[in-house]
């Protein structure tokens, strides 16, 4: 019994840790059901721009600055500690470089 409560900490710890992943071609996002079938990966040239709302639950990935296609995601299987550290580095990737500044 505690072998199985040990495997199932580590399988629920494992998934928290594999939903979204940052990768150098874009976001992938590994869905906890049916993952061959179901596994996405968002372009980062396919992100126009990204909003979160003030609680920091979700995520929208805008394809078009109009907001009329884009993927949203939920940040709850995130740690609310390790939230703000993803959402930086996603920001930080988007980020526009200034001319003159290398």
């Amino acid at each position: 019994l505690a072998l199985a409560l040990l495997s199932g900490r580590i399988a629920l710890r494992c998934t928290r840790h594999a939903y979204l992943i940052l990768t150098p071609l874009g976001i992938e996002i590994f869905p906890l059901f049916r993952p061959r079938k179901h596994l996405q990966l968002v372009l980062w040239n396919e992100i126009d721009h990204v909003e979160t709302p003030e609680d920091m639950l979700l995520l929208i990935l805008h394809h078009d600055s109009e907001r009329k296609s884009g993927v949203v995601l939920t940040l709850t299987p995130i740690a609310k500690s390790r939230r703000d550290l993803f959402l930086r580095a996603v920001n930080g990737r988007l980020a526009k470089p200034v001319p003159g500044e290398s």
